[in-house]
């Protein structure tokens, strides 16, 4: 006997492998459903992510900016209790800081973002 299958049995195993023929509706209703996955998953759930992200990113910014007004607060409260200088002075001081380390911070951030720029 041969290992070929005979003509019967070639028909059998394509009846098999067919599938049926669906209307016309139908196929347009799978079509919309895969259409539909394919954007929840390529869009819906990045963004999702992407949310998480940017709100993680802004309570840390919340949190920093309240840290750099606490310390701020608290430098104006040591000169006015440990120094002898005019009451005025102790808020330039402050401001003073303040605008040289806005100034360092912003610089920093600047030159990161040339060095990106320059190496991409």
């Amino acid at each position: 006997m041969s290992d070929q299958p005979t003509q019967p049995q070639k028909a059998a195993t394509q009846r098999r492998h067919r599938q049926p023929a669906q209307s016309l509706p139908q196929t347009g209703f799978d079509l919309y459903e895969l259409l539909l996955a394919y954007v929840r998953q390529e869009t819906a759930v990045p963004l999702q992510q992407l949310g998480r992200v940017l709100a993680l990113g802004v309570a840390g910014a919340l949190l920093f900016g309240l840290g750099g007004l606490f310390v701020t607060v608290s430098i104006l409260r040591v000169l006015q209790e440990e120094t002898t200088l005019p009451d005025w002075s102790h808020y330039l001081i402050v401001l003073a800081g303040v605008l040289i380390a806005g100034a360092v911070i912003w610089k920093v951030g600047t030159r990161r973002k040339r060095t990106r720029e320059v190496a991409a």
